[in-house]
């Protein structure tokens, strides 16, 4: 099963997901983020003990995301990607071009369609702020809409998070 969570920033989307997990076989955590500061290095440090004493294997990939759900697929796992929001900021950071990234998105959607292992993938809602003052962030916001749009569109579920609290839109 896919699910989609989503949510704004700090509203529980990553603690809910943990959640879902089985309490035991085998569980990966796919995490995205890249610790640019201090700050971060230590958030990120702290958030990888906490899913190791759950069982988890964290795997760090910042923007290879569709491979690492096809080079599970046949091992019947439990994948955990948070989250795409940093994601797409990845691929905006490396230059990865418009054409790159609709291939990245085709070929996620499409792991996603055919993998047998349950998937949970964690993400910003962006649509509900202002519309950004310059380019860069409102392009952010475009794509990362897009994609947030086309894995609803595969997930049998999609829960969106508003102050810790799970709301179902879809499933």
């Amino acid at each position: 099963m896919v699910t989609l969570i989503t949510g704004g920033v700090r509203s529980g989307k990553s603690a809910y997901a943990l959640t879902f997990a089985p309490t035991t076989g085998n569980r990966i955590f796919i995490a995205t983020s890249e610790p640019f500061d201090e700050a971060m290095q230590l958030r990120v440090k702290n958030h990888k003990i906490e899913r190791e004493h759950m069982g988890f294997t964290t795997v760090e990939e910042p923007v290879q995301i569709p491979k690492m759900i096809k080079a599970n697929e046949s091992k019947q796992v439990f994948l955990l990607i948070d989250c795409l929001t940093f994601w797409v900021n990845n691929l905006m950071h490396y230059n990865i071009d418009k054409a790159e990234m609709d291939t990245l998105f085709e070929e996620l959607v499409e792991n996603l369609r055919n993998t047998p292992s349950d998937v949970i993938l964690i993400t910003n809602e962006t649509g509900w702020g202002n519309i950004p003052d310059n380019k860069v962030a409102r392009n952010y916001n475009d794509i990362l809409g897009r994609i947030n749009q086309r894995i609803a569109t595969v997930a049998e579920q999609v829960v969106c998070m508003v102050s810790g609290i799970p709301m179902k839109i879809k499933g």
